[in-house]
C-alpha cells in the first residue's frame, strides 16, 4: 500500500507538470509567432488543450504564462530557514526561496530558451519587464532587510538596507547566470542545488576580478 501511494503521488505530479509545460510552451510559441500583445488566453488554451479554469489554476494571467510568474516573496518562517541555512552565501538562500515560492522543482530548458529569445526580439518588452523587475528587487530587498534586522550579527556593512541591497544585486546576477545555464539545455529537467551553487561560484569569480586589488 505504501508503494502504491508513492506511485500515485508521482503520477499526479507528472500530470500537473505536463499541463504546466503545455501551457507555457503554447504561450511562448504563440507570442513568438503572433507577437506578445496579440496572444489571448483563449488561444493559449486551445493550443495547450486546456480549459480556461485549468489555465487560471496554473497561472494568474496571460503574461505570467508568457514571461513567467511574477515574484511576490514575503517574510516567512521558510524564508528565514533558507537564509539562515545559507547565511554564508545569502544570495543562494534567497534564490532558493524565490524558486521554491515559484514552485520551480523542474525547469523546462526549451521554454527558458524560447522565452529569452522572445524578450530579445522585442526590446519594448524588455524595458517593461525591467520596470517590473525593479519593483521585484525592491520587495526582495525589504524581505532580506527584515531578516538582517532580526539577525543583526550577520550585517557586514553597518545597515540592514545596504546589506540587503548587495545580497539582492548578487542574487539578480545569480538568477541571470542560472537562467542562461537552463536555456542551454533541452527538455524538462529537475532543479538541483548543485547547479545553483556552481552558478554562484561563477558570479563570485567574475565579481572578484573587479574587486580584488591584486587583479
Amino acid at each position: 500500500m505504501r508503494g502504491q501511494k508513492v506511485e500515485k503521488v508521482g503520477l499526479r505530479e507528472l500530470k500537473r507538470r505536463a499541463t504546466e509545460n503545455a501551457i507555457e510552451t503554447a504561450a511562448v510559441r504563440l507570442a513568438r509567432e503572433l507577437g506578445p500583445d496579440e496572444v489571448t488566453v483563449e488561444q493559449i488554451c486551445n493550443e495547450a488543450f486546456v480549459s480556461r479554469s485549468t489555465f487560471f489554476n496554473y497561472f494568474p494571467s496571460r503574461d505570467a504564462a508568457i514571461y513567467g510568474r511574477p515574484v511576490d516573496l514575503e517574510p516567512s518562517d521558510r524564508v528565514d530557514e533558507l537564509l539562515a541555512k545559507w547565511q554564508d552565501a545569502l544570495p543562494v538562500g534567497l534564490a532558493l526561496a524565490v524558486l521554491e515560492w515559484m514552485g520551480a522543482e523542474r525547469i523546462n530548458s526549451d521554454v527558458a530558451r524560447e522565452r529569452s529569445e522572445l524578450i530579445n526580439a522585442h526590446p519594448d518588452i524588455g524595458y517593461r519587464l525591467n520596470w517590473e523587475a525593479q519593483s521585484v528587487r525592491q520587495s526582495l530587498e525589504a524581505v532580506v532587510a527584515d531578516w538582517f534586522e532580526r539577525n543583526p550579527d550577520r550585517i557586514r556593512l553597518g545597515s540592514a538596507e545596504i546589506d540587503a541591497g548587495i545580497v539582492v544585486h548578487i542574487g539578480t546576477l545569480l538568477g541571470e547566470e542560472i537562467y542562461a545555464t537552463w536555456a542551454q539545455g533541452t527538455g524538462d529537467n529537475p532543479f538541483d542545488v548543485e547547479t545553483l551553487e556552481a552558478a554562484y561560484r561563477v558570479v563570485i569569480e567574475r565579481l572578484s576580478a573587479y574587486i580584488d586589488p591584486a587583479a
